[in-house]
C-alpha cells in the first residue's frame, strides 16, 4: 500500500481537542465561525445615497477630503500676471468645489466621474492636450456612476487599461464620450474580482463602515429606549389572579389603567388598603463608555481620530492628541492628496491651455496641514532666541546677524532689510571714524 492511500484511507486532524471546554469538537466556537458577506451595498443606489445624508456616515465621507483641500495650494510661477488670471479662471469655474464632489460621490456610490466638456462633435475623439485651442474647454462636470454607463470595457488584463472602459455614455444621452476626456475615481481599493462584478466601477466606502455605523447609530436610540423604560412600576393587587380567572379580565384591565391613569396626572396614585406597589429602577452606570467604544470602533474604521471626528478634546493631562493628528494628517497627505494631485497634473495643463491658448508653467505645493498651537510656536522662539544669546556671548555670529535672522518675523516689524542696511552703513561710519582717531 502507497502512502498516500494510507494517507487518504486514515483521515487524520491536527490539533488541540478538550471535551469539556468544546475546544477542537463540533461545539467549538471557533471551528463553527465562517465569515460570511453581506450583499454588495455599492448595486444599492439609495441606500448609498440615504446613508451619506447620515450624520456620522456623512463625516466619516467628508472630513478626510475637506482636510485635503484645507488651505488649498500654493503656486508659483515666473508670470505672476497670467498665475492671477489662472487663479481667478478656477475660482469662477469653481473647480475645487467641484473636485470635492467628484472624491466625495467617487467614496458613497463607489466611483464618480469628472468630464472635460468641449464640443459635442468632439466628445467621442480623443482629447490630446497638445491640440487643444482658447476656448476649448467648455466647462468640467461632476457625475457620480449611476449617471454613466461603461461601453466596451477592457478585458485584457495584460492591459495597463484593465477593466476600463473605452467609451462612457452618459444617461438620457446618445453622444459616446471617449475615456480621455473622463477622469474616474473610485471610492475604496478593491480586488479584480469585485471590479469585475461592478463592471469596472469601484466600491462605496460604506462596504466596510456600514456594521459599525449602524451600532453607533442604534447605540444613543437604545440608550433614550432605556431612559424612557428606567423605571418599572409592579402593582401587587389583591385577589387579581382570581379575577383573570372569574373571566373579569375587562375589569382587571380597568383597575390598572385607573391607576396609571392618576399616576399621569398626579404623578401619584390611590391604591386600595390591601394593595402594594413597588418600582424597580434600573442602573445605567457604564452605558456611557459602551456608546463611546462604538464610537471608536467607527473611528479606528474610517481612519479617522475621535478627536477630529467627534470635535472633543482628548481625554488625559498629558495628552493633546497632537500625536494621533499627525499619523492622520500623514494618511491624508499619502492618499486624499496623492489623488488630489493626480487631478489637478492632468487638469492644470489642459485648462490652462485653453484660457490662454498655451500651457502655463507653473508649480504648486499644498498647505501644510499640521499647524502648531501657540505654546508650541512660543516654545520654539524661546529656544531660538536662546539659541543666539549663546552664540553672540561666544562670538560665533555678530549681533547684526542676529537680527538679519528676524526679518519678516511678525514679532519684529522694524527690523527690516532696509533698516539693516541703515544700521550697517551707521556702523560702517563708526568704523572709519575710530580709524582716523
Amino acid at each position: 500500500m502507497s502512502l498516500h492511500s494510507r494517507i487518504t484511507n486514515n483521515r487524520t486532524t491536527d490539533g488541540f481537542k478538550n471535551i469539556h471546554k468544546s475546544i477542537g469538537s463540533n461545539r467549538d466556537v471557533t471551528t463553527n465561525t465562517a465569515f460570511k458577506r453581506n450583499p454588495y451595498l455599492s448595486l444599492n443606489y439609495y441606500t448609498c445615497n440615504s446613508l451619506y445624508s447620515n450624520s456620522l456616515a456623512g463625516k466619516a465621507v467628508d472630513i478626510p477630503i475637506e482636510d485635503a483641500f484645507r488651505g488649498g495650494r500654493e503656486f508659483e510661477c515666473e508670470d505672476t500676471e497670467k498665475l492671477e488670471e489662472y487663479q481667478e479662471h478656477l475660482t469662477y469655474i469653481k473647480l475645487d468645489e467641484k473636485l470635492q464632489n467628484l472624491m466625495k460621490w467617487g467614496k458613497v456610490f463607489g466611483s464618480a466621474v469628472a468630464i472635460i466638456i468641449s464640443d459635442d462633435d468632439e466628445m467621442s475623439e480623443p482629447l490630446v492636450v497638445e491640440n487643444i485651442k482658447q476656448g476649448d474647454v467648455k466647462d468640467i462636470v461632476i457625475l457620480d456612476r449611476w449617471q454613466m454607463f461603461a461601453m466596451d470595457v477592457n478585458r485584457n488584463p495584460l492591459s495597463s487599461k484593465f477593466l476600463e472602459p473605452y467609451y462612457y455614455n452618459v444617461t438620457k444621452t446618445s453622444t459616446p464620450i471617449h475615456h480621455s476626456r473622463v477622469i474616474k475615481l473610485d471610492g475604496l481599493s478593491t480586488t479584480i474580482y469585485d471590479k469585475e462584478i461592478m463592471n469596472g466601477w469601484g466600491l462605496s466606502v460604506y462596504e466596510r463602515l456600514y456594521k459599525e455605523l449602524m451600532n453607533a447609530q442604534l447605540s444613543p436610540d437604545l440608550l433614550i429606549n432605556l431612559l424612557v423604560q428606567s423605571n418599572l412600576d409592579v402593582f401587587h393587587i389583591e385577589n387579581l389572579n382570581t379575577t383573570i380567572e372569574d373571566g373579569n379580565d375587562d375589569f382587571a384591565i380597568k383597575r390598572l389603567q385607573a391607576i396609571m391613569d392618576g399616576k399621569s396626572i398626579m404623578n401619584g396614585f390611590a391604591l386600595d388598603k390591601e394593595d402594594t406597589y413597588t418600582n424597580i429602577s434600573k442602573s445605567f452606570a457604564g452605558l456611557g463608555e459602551v456608546h463611546d467604544k462604538f464610537i471608536e470602533l467607527l473611528c479606528s474604521s474610517a481612519d479617522i481620530p475621535k478627536t477630529r471626528f467627534m470635535g472633543e478634546q482628548s481625554a488625559g493631562l498629558a495628552n493633546d492628541g497632537s500625536g494621533d493628528m499627525k499619523i492622520y494628517y500623514d494618511r491624508i497627505e499619502s492618499r486624499e492628496r496623492a489623488t488630489l494631485r493626480t487631478v489637478y497634473n492632468i487638469l492644470d495643463p489642459i485648462l490652462s491651455k485653453s484660457f490662454f491658448g498655451e500651457k502655463l508653467d507653473l508649480k504648486y505645493k499644498f498647505a501644510s496641514l499640521f499647524q502648531m498651537t501657540d505654546k508650541q510656536k512660543a516654545d520654539i522662539q524661546y529656544t531660538n532666541a536662546q539659541t543666539k544669546q549663546i552664540y553672540l556671548v561666544q562670538n560665533v555670529i555678530t549681533e547684526y546677524e542676529a537680527k538679519a535672522s528676524l526679518i519678516d518675523n511678525p514679532l519684529f516689524p522694524t527690523i527690516t532689510a532696509e533698516s539693516l542696511e541703515e544700521e550697517k552703513e551707521l556702523y560702517s561710519e563708526m568704523d572709519d571714524i575710530n580709524k582716523e582717531e
